[in-house]
């Protein structure tokens, strides 16, 4: 009992001198060392020291690119893994970040941060998300600048369907009252219609059916299909059991083959053309920054985090985000890296 009770104690001492070495240890850090910056390769840091320091300095580092580890001379860096699934957006197309652990280099102090973010977003300060058509003189290649009606700054516009297109050839379908006159001089009556598409096949479910009483359809096809096809249901037993229905249904599709044209540049509804050409604005790229929903102090305000939006985190108040904005293309190393969900 005695010798259990002086290697106990002997246990205990040593605890306490290793935990009084790393006490030091750190004491003598904050005194001599030089402040942490997370290396260029990683999107966020976080320190991840465990027990005082006792096993190792590290911190994570979630990478920008699965490729790139920190460099610096003296940092060693673990195998890069991927993020547990918790930590990353999971969707069509997503991709995971990667992690690693590195050491602190010995003149490092550690980073302040305790946690990275689980999900990130490339916001920008302009938001560019929304599109405007105008008529002008002239068909040109290549954009031209002028001055948009949404926000009276000069924007890019370019020619619809091409500088060898010719204003009479720049119509849209009216899917409104119908406009023209016909052969008798009275103006066209719209033809009602049921179905849009490609007629679903026989072998198969029918499709849904609505009339369409608005628009101006000049002409309708009549397709009539006799449906069949089969569904399954599990039914209650010891053991259960898969039962096949077989079903059938005959619909009557009546599609629009000939909508009413009208001149998308026009000074009587579209009647006629103005001979000026349609032209659509180009949105110019917006250079954005990467933002995560923990590490607040990206911008400096702990109020701009990320806010929920659906499965996605969308991006802080006055802040947007679209295909316009971008991250991953930017020169910038510090801005790649940005996982973007599809919208």
């Amino acid at each position: 009992m005695g010798s259990f009770s002086n290697a106990l104690k002997t246990s205990v001492v040593l605890a306490i001198v290793l935990v009084d070495h790393a006490g030091a240890a750190r004491v003598k850090a904050a005194l001599s060392g030089s402040d942490f910056v997370c290396p260029s390769e990683c999107l966020e840091c976080s320190d991840s020291t465990w027990f005082g320091g006792l096993f190792g300095n590290t911190f994570k580092c979630i990478l920008r690119n699965p490729e790139e580890v920190p460099q610096e001379e003296g940092r060693e860096c673990q195998t890069p893994k991927i993020r547990e699934c918790r930590e990353c957006w999971e969707g069509p197309g997503s991709a995971h970040h990667l992690k690693t652990q590195c050491k602190y280099i010995d003149s490092e102090d550690r980073a302040t941060e305790k946690k990275c973010s689980s999900n990130f977003k490339c916001c920008c300060s302009e938001d560019q998300n929304w599109n405007e058509d105008r008529c002008f003189a002239g068909a040109q290649k290549g954009a031209r600048e002028e001055v948009a009606n949404h926000n009276n700054k000069v924007e890019l516009f370019v020619m619809s369907g091409g500088s060898n297109v010719s204003a009479d050839a720049q119509l849209f379908t009216n899917m409104g009252a119908c406009k023209r006159e016909g052969s008798t001089g009275v103006k066209n009556t719209h033809h009602v219609y049921n179905f849009e598409g490609s007629i679903p096949s026989q072998s198969g479910r029918a499709g849904s059916v609505s009339s369409r009483s608005s628009g101006c359809c000049l002409a309708t096809k009549t397709t009539i299909v006799n449906h069949h096809w089969d569904t399954t249901e599990t039914m209650m037993g010891n053991p259960p059991y898969m039962v096949r229905n077989s079903h059938s249904k005959q619909e009557t599709y009546t599609t629009c083959t000939e909508h009413e044209l009208l001149h998308y540049c026009s000074n009587d509804e579209g009647l006629t053309a103005s001979g000026e050409f349609k032209y659509k604005r180009v949105t110019a790229p917006v250079q954005g920054i990467c933002l995560g929903d923990q590490q607040s102090t990206m911008v400096g305000d702990v109020a701009k985090q990320l806010q929920p939006y659906n499965v996605n985190r969308g991006c802080p108040k006055d802040m947007f985000s679209g295909k316009w904005c971008a991250c991953n293309t930017a020169p910038d190393p510090a801005q790649k890296g940005c996982s973007v969900p599809p919208s």
